[in-house]
């Protein structure tokens, strides 16, 4: 079940394990230069994929930081001149830190570790050497092909997921603005 709170579990994922019975059941057919291609467009892929991981944790590291100055100062504002301003006294001035408070909650919960699969780890690929002895270059590269496949739809979940938390911290963070331009504009003089 996927929650606002953690990532989603691949081990519960349909489309995972699916994808997961796939690679342990591919046996490599051929022995040409094919596979190499797959590898290298699996490697390319993965990159890919892993880039955007790291480009979506950036962008939820510069919101939650933007978040937070944006509602310390509103609320550092707020509080030295509260007393002595109509604005002190509006309840969306509250609504508002809420807001700013939400965004940056969201986008750390966002950061925290996540489950992410990696390409066939050493050990296994061994393994696997060693109980096919006769695994041609080609074959072997299907394989790592294969277990890069299941690396990129584990990955897959995971920025799906990220992607939306981005989303709803952005989404905080400017019903909070949208609070503070109203307390702005009702504002008595």
């Amino acid at each position: 079940m996927e929650s606002w709170r953690s990532p989603p579990d691949p081990v519960r994922s349909a489309g995972f394990l699916e994808a997961q019975q796939w690679t342990w059941e591919y046996s490599p057919k051929r022995d040409g230069d094919e596979y190499a291609l797959a590898l290298e467009y699996a490697q390319k892929r993965y990159e890919e994929i892993t880039g955007l991981f790291e480009l979506l944790d950036k962008k939820l590291d510069d919101l939650a930081r933007t978040s937070l100055a944006i509602g310390v100062i509103v609320a550092t504002m707020a509080r030295v001149f509260g007393s002595n301003s109509p604005l002190g006294h509006s309840p969306l001035l509250l609504w508002a830190v809420v807001f700013f408070a939400l965004s940056v909650l969201v986008a750390v919960w966002s950061r925290g570790p996540t489950i992410s699969g990696t390409p066939l780890e050493i050990r296994d690929l061994l393994k696997v050497m060693d109980d096919q002895p006769d695994l041609s270059k080609a074959r072997l590269q299907a394989v790592l092909a294969s277990s890069y496949y299941l690396a990129v739809v584990r990955t897959y979940a995971t920025n799906k997921w990220k992607a939306v938390q981005l989303w709803r911290a952005t989404s905080l963070l400017l019903i909070g603005v949208v609070l503070l331009v109203g307390m702005l504009v009702t504002a008595a003089p």
